[in-house]
């Protein structure tokens, strides 16, 4: 419903480590008029069926290539921000609000399924609406995503990392390395990947096409019923870029409650002192605004 032809759509709990009109200046987005962000990739779903049922034919490369397809993740995409010129995608956008209709929780007693029973709120809605209209203008950002936070209590240390960790025992921690052994699924031979590090937060952290950290999902707190005094800048010492496990017979993340996720990887960085003041500066702004706690 914005006046705008051009719209960058974030989620209230939406926060950005740069100004978000660089979104506008993105090439994808210059090319395609969309620009949609991959989610977590969580939770092996077969859904190639279903998609091959809804979408229409033939079935484009771009869909064919997505996690959903493939059998990889049932979570392609993270809505939480959305970058879209709706003069060029106004029809599409339309069957987005179709999807997301009255009817898209099923109802049992009636014996139907709604489009909330085969995927997670609106975030798919959107690019399979792309496709619906047969619509190949649109791309996923190329940057990884992550998750940043503290490094688990479990990263063998002598304590755990904590506000009142210094640097050079975050730099200890950093510097010790696990493995753990896996089954390959198909051959059952024994594997070895690296799991060096592990961060548990209910944020989800996207990167720019540098490395470097662009916006995280998840607002500031460790759960939704913190209030904005509680909020801390020292629970944010590291970030981890998810890694590419799909052929390692490996799951890198942990879905635990209250929207948290751990991800595990064998590599991890430090938030650099520049990130930290932006990070401290939005708690600031937020014990200034406070909220109310559902």
């Amino acid at each position: 419903m914005s006046s705008f032809r051009e719209a960058l759509f974030l989620d209230a709990d939406v926060l950005f480590f740069t100004d978000p009109e660089v979104m506008f200046e993105d090439s994808h987005y210059q090319k395609t008029g969309a620009l949609f962000f991959k989610d977590r990739n969580l939770g092996r779903e077969k859904k190639r069926q279903w998609i091959r049922k809804v979408l229409p034919k033939p079935i484009s490369k771009q869909a064919e290539e997505t996690r959903m397809w493939q059998g990889e993740s049932g979570h392609q995409q993270d809505s939480g921000l959305l970058v879209i010129d709706k003069w060029r995608h106004f029809v599409s956008l339309l069957l987005t609000a179709r999807l997301n209709g009255i009817d898209r929780d099923g109802n049992a007693a009636y014996g139907t399924r709604g489009v909330y029973d085969m995927v997670y709120g609106d975030k798919e809605t959107f690019w399979l609406s792309w496709e619906m209209a047969g619509v190949s203008d649109y791309a996923f950002h190329t940057g990884a995503t992550g998750i940043i936070g503290r490094l688990n209590a479990s990263v063998p240390a002598t304590k755990a990392l904590d506000s009142e960790t210094s640097d050079d025992e975050i730099a200890a921690a950093l510097a010790r390395k696990s493995e753990h052994v896996s089954l390959d699924p198909i051959t059952g031979v024994p594997r070895t990947y690296s799991q060096n590090y592990t961060v548990c937060s209910p944020q989800l952290l996207h990167y720019d096409t540098d490395g470097k950290p662009l916006w995280l999902n998840g607002w500031l707190s460790a759960d939704k019923f913190a209030h904005a005094n509680e909020l801390d800048a020292n629970a944010f010492q590291v970030h981890i870029k998810e890694p590419d496990v799909k052929d390692k017979g490996v799951e890198p993340w942990e879905l635990k409650e209250n929207n948290s996720c751990c991800l595990t990887a064998d590599s991890v960085e430090e938030v650099t002192e520049d990130d930290k003041e932006i990070l401290e500066m939005l708690i600031e702004i937020a014990k200034k605004v406070d909220w109310d706690i559902p």
